[in-house]
């Protein structure tokens, strides 16, 4: 499996992507995606601090 971190090198970066060339590893992120696409909740328009 090849995973490289195209961040700032920390891990603990909130900056950057990670580029993964496994296949299996893109089907899964691919089929889970799509599992929780049909279960999720649209975001709300307004936030309250409530």
């Amino acid at each position: 499996m090849t995973v490289r971190s195209l961040g700032r090198g920390l891990p603990t970066s909130k900056g950057g992507a990670t580029l993964v060339r496994d296949p299996e590893v893109i089907d899964f992120a691919a089929e889970a995606f799509e599992r929780f696409w049909d279960t999720a909740l649209p975001f709300p328009y307004e936030y309250s601090r409530e």
